[in-house]
Order: C-alpha cells, then sequence, then structure tokens
C-alpha cells in the first residue's frame, strides 16, 4: 500500500482494501509494452466497486455504469431483462471457460459435537434420503430459469471427464416415497406432535443450515426451497443466512450443523489435482478436519474413512504417472467414489457455455471473446482500451 514501492502491477491501488470503493491508477512504470512498443497499460484509471448483490450489480449495468462485471450468480435467470437494454445501454457478452458451478451444495458436519448426529451425518443412507427428497426440477423452473441440470457436483463437460454424463446424475431423482422408505429404514421412525421425525436417540431433531450469502447470492434462496421438500419426508430444518467471512471461519472451525455454498469439482482449465474438492486437499470444505489429518499425516483433525485416504493415495499416484490416458483413468475413480459417497449434496450445475457469459460494456475494447475464467484478471487487462467515439 505504499505508492512509492516498486510494483510489477498495471495499477496501483489509491485506497486500502476492502472498500466499497477502490480505485487503481495506472502504473508509469509497467513493464510491459504492446507490439508498438506503446507504454501499457492503455486505460488510466480502475474504479471498481464492491456491491451487495446481484440485484445491485444488474442495476448498474442496465444504468450503463459498470463496464466489466465481475460475475452474476443470477445470470440466467436476468438474460431476459439484460436483452431489453442490451442494444439500449450497449453492451455485449464475452465468454469465460471455468469449472461448473455446483449451486446450493450442501454439506455436513461429520465432527458434529453429538454423537447420535455424527452417527445420522456419517450414513450415506441418510444423505442419499435427503438428495431424492430434493425437487431440482423444480428449482430449476423457479430459480434459475435454464442454464443448469439436476446434477451432483460434476466436473467439466465433455472429454476427459464427461460431467454431463449419468455417473454425476445419482440420487437425482425427486423420489420422496423412496426418501421416506430410507430414512425409515435408519431408524428415523418416531416423530414429534408437528410430525417432524425425531433423532436417532430420540430427541427432536432440527437441521439448521449456515447458507453462505455471498457465493452465491442465490443459496439462502436454494435453501429455503430444500427446507420445504425435506419438511415433507419428515426432516425438520432451518436456514440461516451468514456472510462469507462468519461462513468461512465457523466452518472451517467445525462449528456448523450442515452448510451450503457453490462447489466445483475441476476439469477445463483446472486440472483436477488442483481442486480442493476433488482430491480432499488442505481446504477441503466438505470434511476440513479429514483434510487437515491427511495432510498433517494423522497429527492434526479426524482420522477420515478409507475412501477419503484412497482418493489421496490416488492424487500421489496421478502426479507419479506421466501418460495422460491412465491419468485420467485414475482421476474418473476419485469420481466414482465420490459418487458413492455422496460426502456432499449437490443440486444443479451450470452450462458452461452459458452461465460463463460476461457483460462487457462496448467502450471496453480489446477484451477476448473467450477467455480462461469470467473475470479480467487471468487475461492481459493492461491491454484492454476506452473507446469513447
Amino acid at each position: 500500500n505504499n505508492p512509492d514501492k516498486p510494483s510489477l502491477y498495471a495499477w496501483l491501488p489509491n485506497e486500502r482494501p476492502p472498500q466499497a470503493l477502490q480505485t487503481y491508477t495506472r502504473n508509469p512504470y509497467y513493464w510491459k509494452v504492446d507490439i508498438g512498443g506503446n507504454q501499457l497499460p492503455y486505460i488510466d484509471e480502475i474504479r471498481s466497486v464492491r456491491l451487495a448483490d446481484d440485484e445491485a450489480i444488474l442495476l448498474k449495468i442496465i444504468a450503463g455504469e459498470m463496464d466489466f462485471p465481475s460475475t452474476i450468480s443470477s445470470l440466467t435467470a436476468n438474460l431476459p431483462m439484460l436483452a431489453q437494454y442490451k442494444e439500449e445501454v450497449g453492451f455485449r457478452y464475452v465468454y469465460g471457460d471455468w469449472m461448473p458451478n455446483s449451486y446450493g451444495n450442501i454439506m455436513f458436519n461429520f465432527q458434529h459435537p453429538e454423537e447420535a448426529r455424527r452417527e445420522l451425518y456419517g450414513d450415506v443412507r441418510f444423505r442419499q434420503a435427503l438428495s431424492v427428497a430434493i425437487n431440482r426440477e423444480e428449482i430449476i423452473k423457479l430459480v434459475h430459469k435454464g442454464g443448469v441440470y439436476a446434477s451432483q457436483v460434476a466436473p467439466h463437460y465433455g472429454p476427459p471427464y464427461h460431467g454431463e454424463s449419468d455417473m454425476f446424475k445419482v440420487w437425482t431423482q425427486h423420489d420422496p416415497d423412496l426418501a421416506n422408505e430410507m430414512l425409515d429404514e435408519i431408524g428415523l421412525t418416531e416423530r414429534d406432535a408437528e410430525g417432524f421425525r425425531l433423532g436417532l436417540d430420540g430427541q427432536p431433531l432440527l437441521l439448521v443450515m449456515a447458507a453462505n450469502t455471498a457465493w452465491s447470492g442465490i443459496v439462502v434462496e436454494l435453501m429455503e426451497l430444500v427446507r420445504g421438500y425435506w419438511a415433507e419426508v419428515g426432516i425438520n430444518m432451518t436456514v440461516t443466512p451468514e456472510a462469507a467471512q462468519l461462513w468461512t471461519t465457523r466452518h472451517n472451525a467445525s462449528e456448523h450443523d450442515l452448510s451450503s455454498r457453490m462447489a466445483h469439482f475441476g476439469g477445463g482449465p483446472v486440472h483436477p489435482t488442483l481442486n480442493e474438492n476433488t482430491f480432499c486437499l488442505g481446504n477441503w470444505q466438505w470434511a476440513p478436519e479429514w483434510a487437515l489429518w491427511l495432510d498433517s499425516d494423522g497429527e492434526r483433525g479426524v482420522e477420515p474413512p478409507e475412501g477419503v485416504k484412497r482418493i489421496r493415495q490416488i492424487r500421489e499416484e496421478v502426479l507419479a504417472e506421466s501418460d495422460p490416458a491412465k491419468q485420467d483413468e485414475m482421476i474418473m475413480e476419485v469420481f466414482q467414489i465420490h459418487m458413492d459417497n455422496l460426502w456432499s449434496l449437490g443440486l444443479t450445475v451450470d452450462d458452461p457455455s452459458v452461465t460463463r457469459m460476461v457483460v462487457v460494456n462496448n467502450r471496453i475494447r480489446n477484451v477476448p471473446t473467450k477467455f480462461a475464467s469470467f473475470e479480467y484478471h487471468p487475461n492481459v487487462p493492461a491491454s484492454f482500451f476506452v473507446n469513447e467515439a
């Protein structure tokens, strides 16, 4: 934050982040030039505005007050509205290539302090029953309005992992009768006066869902729908919205009951070995204590099930294998382990060809029509320029 300190970045911050309005001034000593020898960057100043939610971003776009919004989680649902203003305001779409998003991924605290909860959450039949109780097709119609598909968390579409395949659609059918049958088999047969099931210990079973309000902005809405679906099979749940920082702090400390946010499984521009969810790496939010045990060679955290240990073993085998085809075979085994165990529940995954569209104001030029990720920073924003003509 010292303006006199040399920097390799194209723009220098004028305020200490995070601020609602963050401004950046052109670095006159930036180390890149264009092919004509002209000093980069072209743009003198960038103003980065932190907005509360998607609605605020959309209002800025249609008012012509935003040139390059970072991301809009509800883009597909708002495409009809954007189409009305596209010509009037003067913006276009460019396309990013990224991992498919799993919206409203549901996670369980496998280290819950109550023994009855640990036993229940650790039973894959409970997780499977909750999964089939969810009406994903209704969620797609009510919330997304297209551009997503019912699925567990899935990797990139097409070869080599085929995230669109039936492999990743296990336990996504809406079947409340099956859910009721499975919950009865587990032993959740007793109910209270309101018809909600009691826990394995005979005590009231109230699930508390911590919904991350930042990633993405629709998680709370999704979890409210899930709450209704689970109530239909006798599972009582309440939704607690949490800001990202609080959510992360509590989640990583295993202070949550259930929690939800978006998730990825790798593929496309991000190799699965680099994805924390695929290979249970250090920031694995589905089970942070299990990942900690693996990372510390058993000195910290909680010992995970054999399936999790096998996943980490496969990662070492993949990294030691030079044949890409054999690597992909090993990675497919990892995905199968995930689908067999269902440590988290996915609701839908998006179609990157639709949801990776980024709105760019027409006055911003030299922006690639397709690029990795969906934000400006993995690209060369120093070569962007403003055309006011």
